[in-house]
C-alpha cells in the first residue's frame, strides 16, 4: 500500500453551512440539514476517493445518518458517530468539475446543543485523495494501529472499509488477513463483502487466525475482467460483524469495537491457499501428507484449530478437523513405588508395563502433530525412561507441536533437560514432601539430596537456554503426611523461580491408603496460609475441590485474588484449547478436540485411559477418529443421557 496523495484541486462550499469556527486546536464548519460542496480544476482521471472528517458532540443523542450524492446519484448513506472521526467514500470517475450533496435524516436539538441555530454535524475537513493504481486505503470505521506484543492491528468498528484498485485485485488471486475476536464463545461472525455483494462468512475466535479469500469469485461477480471502464473506479471491501462491545478504556471517546484485524495482504501464493482450503471442506489427512513444509505448520495448526472449535460448537458427530490436544502415552514403566499411585495397589503386583514401540510413535507423530498444539507424552508411567525419549522431543521440536510432560525427575541428565528446555517443555515435576522424611517416604525409593540436585540443575539450565516456553511447575497430590507442609512447597517455588504448583487431591486406588485421607479442615487451614504466601510471591496455587467443610469465605477470597494476577503460563497455556468440564459448567469439548493413545496403540476419549475407540495399529486415524462409537460420544456427552464414561459419577472432571 502506498502514500496516496491528494489530488490539485479548488474546494468551495455551498449553501447549508455555518461560518467557520475554530475551537483552539482545529478550524470546523457546522453543518445544516442540507449542504453541498463544489471541487474543480480536476486535472486526471485517477480514481478519487472524497475523504470527510466530521462527527457531532453529543453522546446521548441516536446518531444522524449523512446520505452523499456524486451529482444525483447516491454514493453512500453513512453513520456519523459521536466524536469526529474520517469517512471515506469512493466516488465515480470525473474529470474538470465535481459537485457533491451531503443530507442528515436529523439534526440536534436546541436543548441538547444549547446553540440557537440547527446544527447538523461538525465537518473539520473534505478533501479529494487519489487511489492510485496497486494500492488501497483503509477507510471508514477503522481505529488508529495499535500494537499487541509486536503484531501491528487495527480494531474496526461495527463496519470497516478498505477502499482497493481494480488492478489490485486483477493482478492477484488471493487477499489473506488475520483477525482476532475479543468475544471468547464463538459469538461474532464477520462477513465479508466486495462492494456490497456478500463473498464471505467466518465464526471468529478469541485466538488470531488466518482467513484467505479467492478473488477469482470476486472477479467474476464484479465483472472486473470483462469491463474495462470498471477498472477506472475502485472496489470497496467491507468488514462487518454482528456483534460488538463499547471500550471502557477509551470511555470519553465511546469507541465501539468489532475485531482485530492484521497483516492484510494481496498475493497468488497458491500453496498458502491449498493449505486454508484443506479446512473448509476436505479431511486434513487425507491432503496433508504431501503438502506440508515445515514453515507451514503453524499455519495449518491454526486453521485445523479454527474449524475444530466451529465444529464443536456446532454439536457435529463426524468432523473434518483433527484433535488439537493430544494424549500419547510412552511408557507406562516407573522407577518409583509412590505409595499414592494406582500401581501400588496389590491388583497390579507383577505386573508388566507396556512400552510404546518409536516405530508407532514417528507414524503418530506423521498422522497427528501437524494439526496439534499440544501433546502431553505422561499417563501412568515415567515417559523419561524411554530409550527412545530424546528422539520424541526432536520430533515435537520439528512439528512444533509443544510436550507436555508430568515427571519424578530422578531420571533426568543435563543434556535431556536443555532438550526439553528448547523444545519448550511444560514439565510438572511431581514431588509430594517438602522435607527429606516426607519426600522419601511419599515418593520410594527416591532419594532428598537427588530430588535437591535435580531441581538445581533445572534452574541452571532454564537460565542457561533462557526459553520462555520451558515451563517446569510443582505438581503435589495433598495427602495426611504433606498437609503441614503446603506452605514449604511455596518456599520451594520461589526458590526455584517456579510459579505455579497444581495441587490435587489424592485417589483412594486400595484400601490400605484410606490411612493417607488427609484432613479437609485441617487442609483448607494450610491452604489459607499458603494461598497468602503465594500470592505476595507471585505464585499461582490450583486448588482442588476438597468439599465445603472448612470452606470460608476469607479462602474463597483468597483463591480468587490468586487466580487473578497473571502468569506467564496464561499466555501459552496448553489447557486453552479444549473445554473441559468443571463444577462451573458440565460443557465438554474433549471428543471433538483431544484424543489419547496408549502404547499398545490403543485410542481412547483423552481423558478415559480405560474406554477404548479403536486401535492405531489395526485401522487408520481417520476412519477411528469418525467411527460410531465417536460419533455416539460426541451425541450425547452434553446431553441428559451420556455413555457411562462421562456420566457424572463417573467422569473425574464431573465429580
Amino acid at each position: 500500500m502506498s502514500e496516496n496523495h491528494n489530488p490539485k484541486y479548488k474546494l468551495d462550499f455551498g449553501a447549508g453551512w455555518y461560518d467557520l469556527e475554530n475551537d483552539g486546536r482545529d478550524e470546523f464548519r457546522w453543518m445544516k440539514k442540507n449542504a453541498s460542496c463544489f471541487f474543480s480544476g480536476l486535472d486526471d482521471s485517477f480514481v478519487k476517493v472524497l475523504k470527510i472528517t466530521a462527527g457531532h458532540l453529543f453522546p446521548d443523542e441516536k446518531n444522524p445518518i449523512l446520505s452523499i450524492k456524486q451529482e444525483e446519484k447516491l454514493l453512500q448513506n453513512t453513520e456519523i458517530a459521536f466524536g469526529v472521526r474520517d469517512y471515506f467514500i469512493p466516488l465515480d470517475p470525473t474529470k474538470g468539475n465535481l459537485h457533491i450533496n451531503l443530507k442528515l435524516n436529523k439534526t440536534f436539538d436546541s436543548e441538547v446543543t444549547k446553540d440557537p441555530r440547527t446544527l447538523g454535524i461538525l465537518v473539520k475537513k473534505i478533501e479529494l485523495l487519489h487511489l492510485f493504481k496497486g494500492t488501497y486505503l483503509f477507510g471508514t470505521g477503522w481505529y488508529s494501529e495499535e500494537d499487541d506484543d509486536g503484531r501491528l492491528f487495527r480494531w474496526t468498528d461495527k463496519e470497516a472499509t478498505i477502499l482497493s484498485s481494480n488492478d489490485l485485485i486483477n493482478n492477484h488471486a488471493f487477499l489473506q488477513f488475520d483477525l482476532e475476536s475479543p468475544f471468547k464463545n464463538l459469538s461474532q461472525i464477520l462477513e465479508i463483502s466486495f462492494n456490497g455483494q456478500s463473498i464471505a462468512e467466518f465464526l471468529t475466535l478469541h485466538e488470531w487466525i488466518s482467513h484467505v479469500i479467492n478473488l477469482s469469485a470476486v472477479k467474476e461477480k464484479l465483472g472486473l475482467d470483462k469491463d474495462p471502464k470498471k477498472n477506472k473506479s475502485c472496489v470497496e471491501i467491507k468488514f462487518s460483524v454482528n456483534n460488538t462491545f463499547i471500550d471502557k478504556v477509551h470511555k470519553f471517546s465511546f469507541r465501539r469495537l468489532g475485531i482485530k484485524i492484521s497483516d492484510i495482504r494481496f498475493h497468488n501464493n497458491e500453496h498458502e491457499y491449498k493449505i486454508f482450503q484443506i479446512f473448509q471442506n476436505k479431511s486434513p489427512l487425507d491432503s496433508l501428507q504431501n503438502l506440508p513444509r515445515k514453515s507451514d505448520f503453524q499455519k495449518i495448526k491454526s486453521y485445523n484449530f479454527n474449524k475444530n472449535l466451529h465444529e464443536a460448537k456446532k454439536g457435529l458427530t463426524s468432523l473434518k478437523s483433527l484433535p488439537i490436544s493430544l494424549y500419547v502415552d510412552v511408557n507406562l514403566k516407573c522407577n518409583l513405588m509412590c505409595p499414592s499411585c494406582f500401581r501400588s495397589s496389590t491388583e497390579y503386583k507383577g505386573r508388566v508395563w507396556p512400552t510404546m514401540d518409536f516405530k508407532l510413535f514417528e507414524k503418530i507423530a506423521h498422522y497427528l502433530f501437524p494439526t496439534a498444539y499440544k501433546v502431553n507424552l505422561s499417563g501412568g508411567g515415567e515417559s523419561i525412561l524411554h530409550k527412545d525419549f530424546e528422539k520424541m522431543i526432536e520430533l515435537c521440536s520439528y512439528y512444533q507441536v509443544r510436550p507436555l510432560l508430568y515427571t519424578n525427575a530422578m531420571t533426568l541428565t543435563r543434556k535431556k533437560t536443555a532438550l526439553l528446555a528448547r523444545s519448550g517443555t511444560v514439565m510438572g515435576i511431581s514431588i509430594d514432601g517438602a522435607s527429606q522424611d516426607t519426600f522419601e517416604r511419599l515418593r520410594y525409593p527416591a532419594k532428598w539430596e537427588k530430588i535437591i540436585s535435580r531441581l538445581d540443575m533445572i534452574k541452571d539450565v532454564r537460565e542457561e537456554i533462557n526459553n520462555d516456553e520451558f515451563y517446569p511447575y510443582f505438581g503435589v497430590v495433598i495427602q495426611k503426611s504433606n498437609t503441614k507442609e503446603l506452605t514449604t512447597f511455596v518456599e520451594m517455588a520461589h526458590h526455584y523461580h517456579f510459579d505455579l504448583i497444581k495441587f490435587s487431591r489424592l485417589d483412594i486406588y486400595y484400601p490400605e491408603l484410606k490411612k493417607e485421607e488427609p484432613d479437609i479442615e485441617e487442609t483448607h487451614r494450610e491452604l489459607e496460609k499458603a494461598l497468602e504466601i503465594a500470592t505476595n510471591k507471585g505464585i499461582r496455587l490450583y486448588v482442588p475441590n476438597l468439599g465445603e467443610k472448612g470452606m470460608n469465605e476469607k479462602l474463597r477470597s483468597l483463591i480468587q485474588k490468586n487466580e487473578s494476577f497473571p502468569q506467564k503460563m496464561d499466555k501459552n497455556n496448553p489447557d486453552r484449547f479444549v473445554k473441559y468440564p468443571s463444577l462451573k459448567s458440565k460443557y465438554c469439548q474433549i471428543p471433538w478436540s483431544e484424543t489419547l493413545i496408549t502404547p499398545e496403540g490403543k485410542v481412547n476419549i483423552g481423558c478415559c485411559s480405560g474406554f477404548e475407540l479403536g486401535d492405531i495399529t489395526k485401522n487408520h486415524f481417520k476412519d477411528i477418529w469418525n467411527n460410531r462409537t465417536y460419533r455416539k460420544l460426541r451425541r450425547t456427552v452434553n446431553s441428559k443421557k451420556p455413555m457411562s464414561c462421562c456420566k457424572p459419577d463417573v467422569c473425574h472432571f464431573r465429580k
